[in-house]
């Protein structure tokens, strides 16, 4: 799709319009006023939906302009995602904590009937990455144990499940604007949280939910996360490496 036809067929400028650094399903412009999202696999209506559903329960998000089959055209706020995740200031991240709150305290779609009660990961990915990986008998040894085991969702919740630094939007001190990206959103498991936040908000959450947060759940689910990322390009292995490493240590 052409975002500048997009954005032309519901009467929005084009001018300034750029390409911005692309995901694992979208990909994306942006002009002054509006960013653009293209990705034939994503169920652009329903993120506007839980996006509307979230901003009424007080989270910052921006809003859906407009959304349809394959596209959606969202208003450009102010702020970026923090260059160095790390020296953002801890009142951001518990900040963001608040607004995920917010979203499992309130759940943004009803719980279906068939919401899993258990997780396992995903091993096949440990094969299909090990000619360019070239882990070794004890690497895949230790990966193959940690996806392969069958996990109980104690905990289910309802969350944003993408709540990483490049989903997060800072301002030019650090300070928290808001929090994009919906499309990983639904009923899963606080651990499913917990894992995609980054190392400094983790610390913060796992004070914050110590009651319901299986660690140990957590940790597969990040060593899990990071292996798919790694073998379609977006990490290195050696980070697989070093998150393995915790994560059996």
């Amino acid at each position: 799709m052409d975002p500048a036809e997009l954005l032309t067929r519901h009467g929005l400028p084009t001018a300034g319009l750029e390409p911005m650094a692309g995901g694992l399903v979208n990909r994306a412009w942006r002009t002054a006023r509006h960013v653009v999202r293209v990705g034939p696999n994503a169920d652009h209506p329903r993120e506007a939906r839980l996006a509307s559903a979230a901003r009424a329960l007080g989270v910052a998000t921006p809003p859906a302009v407009a959304a349809g089959s394959g596209y959606s055209i969202w208003e450009r706020w102010p702020g970026a995602p923090p260059r160095e995740p790390a020296r953002v200031p801890t009142a951001t991240w518990n900040a963001l904590l608040d607004d995920l709150d917010r979203v499992h305290a309130a759940p943004l779609e009803p719980r279906p009937a068939d919401a899993p009660s258990s997780w396992r990961g995903r091993p096949a990915w440990v094969e299909a990455s090990q000619p360019a990986a070239r882990w070794s008998t004890a690497e895949r040894q230790q990966l193959e144990r940690l996806l392969a085991a069958e996990r109980p969702l104690a905990h289910p919740a309802f969350v944003h499940g993408d709540a990483f630094a490049a989903n997060v939007l800072v301002d030019a001190d650090g300070g928290y604007v808001g929090i994009v990206d919906w499309g990983c959103a639904g009923w899963s498991s606080l651990e499913h949280e917990a894992a995609r936040l980054e190392d400094a908000a983790l610390d913060l959450a796992r004070e914050r939910w110590r009651r319901d947060l299986d660690i140990e759940l957590v940790r597969a689910l990040r060593v899990d996360l990071l292996l798919e990322v790694a073998a379609r390009g977006f990490a290195t292995f050696d980070a697989v490496r070093r998150l393995l490493r915790h994560a059996v240590g």
